[in-house]
Formats: structure tokens, C-alpha cells, sequence
């Protein structure tokens, strides 16, 4: 091999070395900003509050890129006076995880609901934990196919927290959400 070829391979191997360092640097910058929560820090039992040094997010569109739907309302805000969830499973076994996250599903569907003009229904498989929290969680099914609706239910199961009863058998459960306007 000769000298020159051996400077070429040096020089493309730490290249190749500088790029891999900051591709790796890059990936986790953005995993971490994309794990942080947009809501922060929970302040009390079943309530999200918005950190209010948030900074703005930029709203601008490329030109002729698709318009985005639009943005749900802030979670924390009061669900409409004209819309409710009902809960529809009975179990003792749920009752208390289902209390600790019913008024944050109801607004998840108030939120979403002016973009729908029919009643919605979300099956959410979770896992209540001994220690008040919910792991496992996934929306199965969403009869409005709504991703802001699935990323607002998913964020309530992992952020808010129940006080046990005892009566929980912590096994992954499914529960639907059925959402209907107020006649």
C-alpha cells in the first residue's frame, strides 16, 4: 500500500469518525427534547398545568407544504359545557385508576371534538401499577382516527397517577371511552 493511499484511509476513517460522533450527538439531543413533555411538571393529582415559560412554537408552513389540522386546544382548560365522556365499564377492580383519568379523557375528546360531527369512542389497553401509575398504555382503537385525540389519551394514562384502593389486581385491562354531545 502506499503512503498515499494509507493518508487517504486515515483521513476518511476520522471523517467517517467525526460523522458517526455527531450523527450519535445529534440522536440523542433530539430524543431527549422529544421525550420532554410540552405540559410539564404535574402540580397536583389529575391535573396538567402548561409551564408557562414555554417558549412559543414556530407556526410557519414551507410554501406548498400541506397545511397541518389544526392544533388541539390546551389540556387543563375546561372541557365544553355541551360535551361529556362516558365512562361504560363498571369493574370495582378499575374504579379507582378510571376516576383518576376520567376529567383528562373527557377533555382529550372535547379538545378534538369540533373537527367530528359524530359521537367518538377510544379502547385504551393499560396496567394499573401498585404505585398509583399505568404502564403498558396504547390506544387500540379510535372510531375518529384521530392522532391528536391518541397522543392526548396516551399522555393522560402516562402522566397522571391514582391513589389505590385495593381492589386493583393489576393486570393489563382494555377500557372504551365513548364520547357523546350533551342533547
Amino acid at each position: 500500500m502506499k503512503r498515499s493511499d494509507l493518508a487517504i484511509l486515515v483521513v476518511g476513517t476520522a471523517v467517517l469518525a467525526i460523522l458517526v460522533a455527531v450523527g450519535l450527538l445529534f440522536y440523542f439531543n433530539l430524543q431527549t427534547l422529544l421525550a420532554a413533555s410540552a405540559h410539564g411538571p404535574l402540580t397536583e393529582v389529575g391535573v396538567s398545568r402548561p409551564s408557562p415559560a414555554a417558549p412559543a412554537l414556530d407556526a410557519s408552513v414551507a410554501p406548498g407544504a400541506p397545511a397541518l389540522p389544526p392544533a388541539p386546544n390546551v389540556r387543563g382548560a375546561p372541557p365544553p359545557p355541551e360535551s361529556r365522556a362516558l365512562v361504560t365499564d363498571d369493574d370495582p377492580k378499575l374504579e379507582a385508576p378510571l376516576r383518576a383519568v376520567k376529567r383528562e379523557v373527557e377533555r382529550c375528546f372535547a379538545d378534538q371534538a369540533a373537527h367530528h360531527a359524530e359521537p367518538g369512542a377510544a379502547r385504551v389497553r393499560f396496567r394499573p401499577m401498585a404505585d398509583g401509575g399505568f404502564a403498558d398504555v396504547r390506544v387500540e382503537s379510535d372510531t375518529w382516527q384521530d392522532p391528536y385525540l391518541d397522543a392526548c389519551l396516551t399522555d393522560v394514562f402516562e402522566e397522571l397517577t391514582y391513589q389505590p384502593s385495593g381492589r386493583e389486581d393489576f393486570a393489563t385491562t382494555t377500557h372504551t371511552f365513548r364520547f357523546e354531545r350533551a342533547r
